[in-house]
């Protein structure tokens, strides 16, 4: 260990990429050069996903060189690499998503690919028993279990007409043979292998139309060949949640997420034999648990939570060693393992500060050798960052709330960019951010607050937000604008708010209900009209997220008093709109609609990115989102 800790060194590895000229916005605006790490089983491959400019590359490299071999190109602003898996050392399978069109929406459908290291051969994973079915294109492919005893085949779940619903095929990985191992008797929608790859468990989602209550299932059989039995029901907004993260060795107990007793998201062990909880494996007396840690194999390693950054607690003392070498040889960084061998002697690292840009790091346990081994965002290498802080405060009603605000350095009293994030139920973080950044590098302070309804801080935080759209949400934000400008050095009077999806609900609400506030206002696939989005939900059998109560006619009209459309006569302040034509999460008629009702009525501007998704994850509708910004909150703030 001594020996690895002094060979240990940190020069960062710099992309000889040309930044002379480029504009600010186009450094922030750049994808993350490498992401999506798998190290192969023996240790000796690296995959990764490799963002280009014209669309994301699948490529290959002998640990821990950073010459690589592309060996899939996908297509620009069309297809999106969702991960990489190994099945043994000599195949990859990549997982990857598009767009498809149907019935007035656009829904991401899923394909799984695999490349065979031997022969270089990449072959769709698919059956013409599905590709000559008129319904094939709206068809997904999921991976069930990559088998790891089995590098030869895998298991993955697909629509069989015959059965009516979600089947399990095992898949040759040499010639794609489909043979169908589980027949759908119990309309189940997603199925679970043990770390045997016995399919052991189903989810199944329904909703009951006599009492508009949404219902999840779990299924579950105790050995291959037996039928499925029902084993748990949860009555989404009102039972204990029951989330099943993983099986023990003999599949006779289950790993279940479940905000039980803690009134917080917490590791059960449950007795499936009995149908009871048996004990509390793990738990964060402050903070949900927010996952599972699955390894490259599909096998359940521990658990994660969040503070103000990723915290990982591992089973086995194996994987717990390779988590304190990491803070040992990056003390004063916050560090996670990525991706490790099968005997976890090679793994990368990623690891950040608030003033260091995440940066990959290699370890090699065999050798006696680590260092740094790739800049995640090469551009902006040679940019200050600047640090963001915590605060907490009482919203107007007395409920304590958290978030974080940026200031920039050598600036006094800057403008203020509030910017609520996405979900609802998602949070914000200490993390790197390339929009706060950008913000704070033009000389702007940046507010960002986990408003009510946020995930992550136990139930009573989370609730507080439930059919508050527009009401109590929104005031959070304003009080904690009005905390921020009452105890630190930004300006009130020069605020303008951006937000992106739920995000752009909140400045869209935000610009009728407080219209002399800001000085402007930015929504980035943010949602205009609360029914038509219900109804866009509802088309793609989606929970609607604690929206309304119920969907009675009632219900829905009243939403109409939340919904920027209803009420752009009471807007005064300018809006920029920005929004992707191929967003499957917020249809890109909800900005499109508004502009048309409101370009003769108010100062706003509409950019429609073509074949740009809700993540701006495409190189060309990404770097049009932060150009838009820069010229906007300059020409206001």
């Amino acid at each position: 260990m001594r020996s690895l800790l002094l060979s240990f060194c940190f020069l960062l590895l710099i992309i000889s990429s040309a930044t002379h000229g480029q504009e600010l916005y186009e450094k922030y605006a750049s994808l993350p050069i490498m992401e999506n790490l798998s190290l192969s089983p023996d240790g000796n491959k690296l995959a990764a996903i490799y963002n280009t400019p014209n669309g994301p590359q699948v490529v290959l490299m002998d640990f821990p060189s950073v010459e690589f071999t592309p060996l899939v190109q996908l297509k620009k602003a069309r297809d999106r690499i969702e991960y990489v898996v190994w099945s043994g050392n000599r195949y990859l399978i990549v997982a990857l998503s598009y767009p498809e069109y149907s019935t007035g929406d656009y829904f991401r459908i899923n394909r799984l690919y695999r490349i065979d290291l031997e022969t270089k051969e990449t072959r769709e994973l698919t059956d013409k028993r599905f590709s000559q079915k008129s319904y094939y294109k709206y068809v997904n492919f999921n991976l069930v279990s990559a088998l790891k005893n089995d590098p030869e085949h895998i298991l993955i779940s697909a629509y069989d007409e015959l059965d009516k619903g979600i089947s399990v095929y095992k898949v040759n990985l040499a010639d794609s043979d489909f043979d169908k191992i589980i027949v759908n008797n119990y309309e189940i929608d997603s199925w679970y292998a043990d770390n045997h790859g016995v399919v052991r468990l189903g989810l199944q989602w329904e909703k009951d139309k006599s009492t508009d209550e949404h219902k999840f299932t779990t299924w579950y059989r105790n050995a291959d060949g037996e039928p499925m039995k029902a084993l748990h029901t949860v009555i989404i907004g009102k039972s204990e949640t029951f989330d099943v993260m993983g099986l023990n060795d003999d599949g006779s107990k289950a790993y279940v997420l479940s905000d039980r007793i803690n009134n917080r998201e917490s590791l059960w062990l449950y007795d499936i034999p009995n149908n009871k909880f048996e004990r509390e494996v793990y738990s964060n007396p402050q903070y949900d648990l927010r996952g599972a840690l699955i390894n490259n194999e599909g096998e359940l390693a521990g658990v994660f939570y969040y503070d103000d950054y990723l915290r990982q607690h591992y089973f086995s003392d194996a994987d717990a060693k390779q988590t304190m070498l990491a803070k040992k040889l990056l003390a004063g960084m916050e560090s996670s393992i990525v991706t490790s061998s099968r005997d976890k002697q090679r793994f990368i690292i990623e690891a950040e500060s608030t003033s260091k840009l995440p940066t990959y790091f290699y370890v090699d346990l065999r050798t006696k050798k680590a260092g740094a081994w790739l800049s995640k965002y090469p551009l902006l290498n040679h940019e200050a960052l600047a640090v963001p802080q915590n605060i907490k405060f009482k919203a107007s009603d007395g409920m304590e709330l958290n978030g974080y605000l940026t200031i920039p350095a050598n600036i006094e009293k800057p403008p203020l960019v509030v910017f609520p994030h996405g979900g609802p139920h998602s949070r914000d973080y200490k993390y790197f951010d390339p929009f706060v950044q950008f913000f704070a590098a033009k000389g702007y302070a940046v507010l960002q607050v986990n408003f009510r309804g946020s995930e992550g801080f136990g139930n009573a935080y989370q609730t507080a937000g439930y059919y508050e759209w527009g009401k109590r949400m929104q005031r959070v934000v304003d009080d904690a604008m009005d905390y921020v400008v009452s105890n630190f050095p930004v300006s009130k009077n020069q605020a303008c708010m951006v937000g992106a999806s739920y995000g752009g609900y909140v400045a869209l609400t935000e610009a009728f209900q407080q219209p002399d506030r800001y000085k402007c206002y930015v929504s980035i696939a943010g949602i205009s009209d609360l029914e038509a989005d219900i109804a866009h939900e509802k088309k793609m059998k989606v929970y609607v997220g604690n929206i309304i109560k119920e969907e009675s006619r009632d219900a829905l009209a009243a939403l109409g008093d939340v919904s920027a459309i209803n009420h752009i006569d009471e807007i005064k302040a300018p809006i920029l709109l920005i929004h992707g034509t191929k967003d499957t999460q917020v249809n890109y008629h909800q900005s499109s609609d508004f502009y048309d009702k409101a370009r003769r009525k108010i100062d706003i501007k509409y950019i429609e990115l073509k074949d740009t998704t809700h993540y701006l994850d495409d190189p060309t509708g990404r770097t049009a989102t932060f150009k838009a910004l820069d010229e906007f909150l300059s020409k206001y703030l």
